[in-house]
């Protein structure tokens, strides 16, 4: 009896006449078998191995079944999951721009001060790509937020860009030269950048055509041998047996309160799991929870819940990306803090 996995590992048992062979857990649900047709089987014999003439073999296979959607433990081999997936995937490409409208960016015009409030300390690794651009280089910040990354250098032309008015606001504030415009259709001249940041920005994208051009706009505002660094979500918040700073700061389950008002787009009730802050994800398309409290009040008590729609990526899959497009170079990928972060080259 053959039996295979997933990954492409095979196994072959050596099953006697009229045996009974009771599979559960991952070999039932993990792995396929069949008896594949051949005619000799090698077989193991007093420590070594033979070949055994193969005879006619007849194998019946008895499955356990139960009505509704299956839940368990291994998605790819499931026929419920499966099909759940591609109903999902196709109701985000169709109703992509929708789901972005109402759950990213409203939501980042609501939650924008408390938002800001949180996001301060630039990623060091982010900071040494900008301290590392000649003097006078033009620095394009796609999704800028609240501009924490464009004050780093006096000596650079830094300029940011959001679809949030709120955050730009306070952009503004700051005195930062500021756009506001959707990644997917830059508002800059081809050839006018010398280097691109894009950080916490693509991961918001339902679907991969999306995230595909949201890229491509910022390889195509680039100089011949300009460089970008991007920053995604990684669905993996664990490297090494190291949890990541989003995981580290759960002291406790930050579950929804019974009170709180959740805030979600109704077409998506229920086809996008919501997340549970600060636990490993489940899921690759969820919805993330956002508890708002009153900046200005300084109230510690949530009283809304606004939800984000995010896509976390799976290794390899930004790089990937970047490699399927024409002209671009990936220098590095690397995993930092629950991020898949990859730096390319415009060729």
């Amino acid at each position: 009896m053959d039996f295979r996995d997933a990954k492409g590992t095979h196994l072959s048992v050596d099953l006697p006449q009229r045996s009974l062979l009771i599979m559960s857990g991952e070999s039932r649900y993990g792995w396929t078998h069949g008896i594949t047709p051949r005619k000799m089987d090698t077989v193991r014999l007093n420590n070594s191995l033979t070949v055994r003439k193969r005879e006619l073999r007849v194998s019946f296979t008895f499955r356990k079944l139960h009505d509704g959607p299956c839940r368990c433990q291994f998605p790819t081999l499931c026929d419920t999951f499966q099909s759940e997936s591609q109903d999902r995937a196709d109701r985000l490409k169709e109703n992509a721009a929708e789901l972005e409208l109402e759950n990213v960016h409203k939501v980042y015009d609501e939650i924008a001060k408390h938002f800001s409030e949180t996001r301060h300390s630039p990623w060091p690794r982010v900071e040494s790509f900008i301290k590392s651009l000649p003097a006078g280089s033009v620095l394009l910040d796609v999704g800028c937020g609240n501009g924490k990354y464009l004050g780093l250098r006096p000596d650079i032309i830094p300029i940011g860009c959001d679809r949030s008015a709120e955050l730009l606001k306070l952009c503004l504030e700051r005195g930062h030269k500021v756009a506001q415009c959707d990644c997917l259709a830059l508002p800059f001249p081809t050839a006018s950048a010398d280097a691109c940041i894009s950080i916490a920005v693509v991961h918001h994208l339902a679907t991969e055509e999306r995230r595909r051009q949201a890229l491509s706009e910022m390889v195509r505002v680039l100089r011949p041998e300009g460089r970008a660094l991007i920053y995604v979500w990684a669905k993996n918040q664990e490297a090494n047996a190291k949890k990541s700073s989003y995981l580290r700061q759960n002291k406790h389950n930050n579950r929804p309160e019974k009170e709180d008002r959740v805030q979600v787009a109704e077409h998506y009730d229920g086809l996008l799991p919501v997340h549970t802050n600060r636990t490993q994800f489940q899921h690759q398309d969820l919805l993330v929870p956002w508890k708002l409290r009153d900046v200005e009040r300084n109230e510690q008590e949530a009283k809304v819940t606004f939800l984000r729609y995010y896509h976390v990526f799976e290794e390899g899959e930004l790089a990937k990306i970047c490699e399927s497009i024409e002209g671009v170079t990936v220098v590095e990928s690397y995993y930092d803090q629950g991020n898949w972060c990859v730096e390319f080259r415009k060729e």
